[in-house]
């Protein structure tokens, strides 16, 4: 594969090379199915980094917060609600809305991670219609933190009925003009993550996660990111040296790391 010449940068100077979406979910498909991990497994260190960045942003103690989960049924969602168990069993408490599904339709990534969940002692609800939109933003209001698995690692449009598109832009919509900061796993909503083209209402986060590497698309749309932090996705060093041979060793302090943007390309 080819790098495209962008890149972000660690906070010591290091270039790190960006990856297209397809050599991402290509990555993603070659762990599950050529490396036997599954997505849960898969999920389980992402989860364990975000839970440090939210510790971060709640003062470094995770003890008192109240933290709502916004989740998807994607590998994405599964990753926000393995973090919130982590913040669970620290001391925060926990409400997950499943955004955009009615409740009695079948779930597929998310269904085991919410019955666990809800084992755990966190509340479970569906947000689905505009009905609950007041009940959902007075929830919101008085949380300290929004986790949002909304992203889609296998598929870089959501494409959804006319008007559950409708229903999750609203929904963006109302996000944005609340304070309450949102962390974003692979990337906010609202961007095609294959084109980099806008897409739907666009989700300006406090952080953004990036999974294994940062997604080219993400250096047109810095706006929206917030900080931007690193996650460890156990890519074997093949799949970095693809992209690019010169692809720095990232994880070996941190399975998390924090990425800024860089203001080179390459010619």
């Amino acid at each position: 594969m080819s790098h495209s010449g962008k890149y972000f940068q660690k906070d010591d100077g290091t270039r790190v090379p960006t990856a297209s979406y397809q050599a991402l979910s290509n990555g993603f498909l070659s762990l599950r199915d050529g490396f036997h991990l599954s997505p849960p497994a898969l999920a389980e260190g992402p989860a364990y980094g975000l839970a440090m960045v939210v510790r971060y942003a709640l003062g470094l103690s995770a003890a008192g917060g109240l933290i709502c989960g916004l989740v998807r049924d994607t590998f994405c969602g599964n990753i926000a609600i393995n973090c919130l168990r982590h913040l669970k069993n620290a001391g925060s408490d926990i409400v997950i809305l499943v955004l955009g599904h009615p409740e009695d339709q079948p779930l597929s990534y998310i269904a085991n991670a919410l019955e666990s969940a809800k084992a755990y002692g966190m509340k479970v609800e569906f947000w689905s219609t505009t009905d609950q939109n007041d009940l959902v933003v007075d929830l919101i209001q008085e949380c300290h933190n929004i986790i949002f698995g909304g992203s889609d690692i296998e598929f870089p449009i959501a494409i959804r009925p006319p008007q559950e598109q409708e229903f999750i832009n609203q929904s963006i919509s109302i996000l944005n003009e609340l304070s309450t900061p949102v962390h974003c796993i692979l990337a906010p909503h609202g961007v095609n993550l294959e084109t980099g083209e806008p897409n739907g209402e666009r989700l300006f986060a406090s952080s953004t996660m990036a999974l294994g590497a940062p997604l080219e698309c993400l250096t047109n749309h810095t706006d929206l990111l917030g900080r931007l932090y690193l996650a460890d996705m156990s890519f074997p060093r093949s799949f970095y040296t693809a992209i690019a041979p010169e692809f720095p060793i990232l994880f070996d302090e941190q399975p998390i790391i924090r990425l800024e943007v860089c203001s080179t390309t390459d010619p």
